[in-house]
Order: C-alpha cells, then sequence, then structure tokens
C-alpha cells in the first residue's frame, strides 16, 4: 500500500492516494506517508480530512517539509484566517513562493491591504513571481480603483495562462 501511495502521489493522482488510504485505515503507516495523503486531502478540497491528518502529525512536523505552510493552507481554506496566519508566521524558511501567496492570500482575507502591498513587493523583491500573486496584485489594484492598471495585468496573465480561472473570473 505504500508503494501505491507513493506511486499516485508521484503521479498526482491524489484522489486515488486517498483512497488507498482509506481501504486500510487501521493499517499504521509512516509520518511521511501519512503526510502525503493529508496534502492529497488538501489537493482534492477536502479542507477537514487534510486538517484532521495534519494534526495528527504535530508531534512529527519537524521531519516533514513545509508542515506549517500546509496546515496554514489548509485553514486558509477552511475560512480559518488568524490561525492560518499564525501557522505561516511560524515558518522558519521563509520568502518561498508559496509562503508569499499564503502571506499575500491571508492578508487579503483580512482586509489588510497594507500588508498586501508589503507582502507583493517582498515577494517581487526575492524574485517570487506566481500567477496567484499577479491575481493578487490585480485584486488590490481593483479594490484602489486602478482598473486599467489590473485589466492589463489580468491580460497579461491570461496570454500565458488561458485557463487561469482566477485571473478570468476577475477580469469580468
Amino acid at each position: 500500500m505504500i508503494t501505491e501511495i507513493i506511486d499516485q502521489f508521484k503521479a498526482q493522482q491524489y484522489k486515488k492516494v486517498c483512497e488507498y488510504f482509506e481501504l486500510n485505515p487501521s493499517k499504521i503507516l509512516p509520518a511521511q506517508i501519512h503526510y502525503l495523503v493529508a496534502i492529497s486531502y488538501l489537493f482534492i478540497d477536502s479542507y477537514e480530512d487534510a486538517q484532521k491528518e495534519l494534526l495528527k502529525l504535530y508531534k512529527s512536523r519537524e521531519q516533514l517539509s513545509d508542515y506549517n505552510i500546509y496546515l496554514s493552507m489548509t485553514y486558509l481554506k477552511l475560512g480559518e484566517y488568524k490561525k492560518a496566519k499564525q501557522k505561516i508566521m511560524s515558518v522558519s524558511s521563509k520568502y518561498g513562493v508559496l509562503y508569499f501567496e499564503l502571506m499575500i492570500e491571508i492578508a487579503m482575507k483580512l482586509g489588510q491591504q497594507k500588508s498586501v502591498r508589503y507582502y507583493l513587493n517582498m515577494a517581487y523583491e526575492s524574485g517570487c513571481v506566481s500567477h496567484n500573486i499577479q491575481v493578487n496584485e490585480a485584486i488590490l489594484m481593483i479594490v484602489k480603483y486602478k482598473y486599467e492598471e489590473a485589466q492589463q495585468l489580468l491580460e497579461s496573465i491570461i496570454k500565458v495562462d488561458i485557463d487561469n480561472i482566477a485571473a478570468l473570473n476577475n477580469l469580468i
């Protein structure tokens, strides 16, 4: 079963990872395999299950890369923004793309425009650019009534990523 979970995770078949896990719930698995299952639950939008599995792994978190980032992402998806912010602030390896995406998203959800701008600037200064970061920058522009700038940014994202739903939704 461990091999199947690893193979399905590598193939980005997250639903199958969870199915394998659910077929053998009583089987004792290494923390790293439970971690893959928790991340898989997150990626298939089963946030409560992801949270449950991640919290079971709390004692093993030092062995699991990006544990606090994934737990923060889970809290964000569950609408627990303050918990999400608290977890992401405890990340020791800050300043990666995922870190900035989460910090910007959390600040947006909390209505903290100055924090959004701060983390956008930090992300760009660190060379961390992603379409998610750019979409959030466009949303901030919209909030500040800079519609033309937001439209240009969103259109530039769509030119290279035509299926970017977040960019498309904010362009309408």
